[in-house]
């Protein structure tokens, strides 16, 4: 079997959880390749040679909660790639893994199974992981995020990676959706006022282009020195945790406060790991 992983990761958790899967499918001897979609490659989605896809089986797509959906660079590369999958590969399947703060999914399963749905690409199952914010992703995932990927990718195998029906996929998503429509306005504003200002130290950039280089969106270029675009930036603050010289300015205790308020409006899911097949 052939599997693609389609992977968005800005703060490398995401990433982690890709690698994971990729060990579990290929121990299995199943042929995985990966495409990260936020490295600096792969981030114009016209220049990706989709010959990759021909003859795939299965595309597993994994991208983190943002907004309480999937994150604005997943979601742009699905609407202009699955039509170009599907054409390659017709009776490809996916597979969906996102990671979360374990706040809420929110919307994402929904919003990126209507996009599968609509390009006619069936749905073999999905799974939830709890992972941790920007600056505490080191040596994730650990030992119950490792355990329970390879319990999602154990029943999907023993699935044989069928497909649920769309009436299953529109059942099982719909509760979550529904709980999300009430406090979506309020959990929509608190996730916006939580995006702090980031700023760039001229006299501290030494335009080593880590940043540039680790931006999943492009927001940021080195011309001598690192210049940011506050208008693509998705604040993922991850140029802000990897700065070797401290030249990316951003109030993160700030984040993590609005971060801790969020957490209170909508509460945390339960379970915050979850399976669906």
């Amino acid at each position: 079997m052939r599997i693609i992983l389609v992977f968005l990761s800005p703060n490398t958790t995401t990433k982690g959880v890709s690698e994971e899967i990729d060990k579990v499918f290929s121990q299995e001897g199943q042929e995985v390749i990966t495409l990260n979609i936020g490295e600096k490659d792969n981030r114009e989605y016209n220049k990706i040679d989709f010959q990759a896809f021909e003859g795939a089986d299965l595309i597993g797509i994994g991208c983190p909660v943002y907004h309480l959906t999937i994150a604005e660079p997943m979601e742009r590369f699905l609407l202009d790639a699955l039509p170009h999958i599907k054409e390659k590969s017709p009776a490809i399947r996916a597979f969906l893994y996102l990671t979360y703060s374990g706040i809420t999914s929110g919307k994402a399963f929904a919003n990126a199974a209507r996009m599968l749905e609509k390009n006619q690409i069936s749905l073999a199952g999905a799974v939830k992981i709890k992972a941790p914010h920007f600056r505490e992703a080191k040596g994730y995932p650990d030992e119950e995020a490792t355990e329970y990927i390879r319990l999602f990718c154990s029943r999907l195998s023993e699935n044989k990676f069928l497909p649920m029906t769309w009436n299953q996929v529109h059942s099982v998503f719909r509760r979550r959706k529904a709980i999300i429509n009430m406090i979506y306005p309020a959990a929509k504003t608190i996730g916006k006022l939580r995006e702090q200002a980031i700023t760039i130290s001229p006299d501290r950039c030494v335009g080593c282009g880590k940043c540039a280089d680790q931006c999943p969106v492009r927001a940021i270029a080195v011309c001598q020195k690192a210049i940011r675009d506050a208008r693509t930036c998705m604040y993922c603050y991850h140029c802000a945790v990897i700065c070797p010289g401290g030249a990316v300015k951003c109030d993160l205790d700030k984040v993590y406060h609005m971060i801790r308020l969020n957490k209170k409006i909508v509460g945390t899911e339960n379970p915050s790991n979850e399976i669906y097949l």
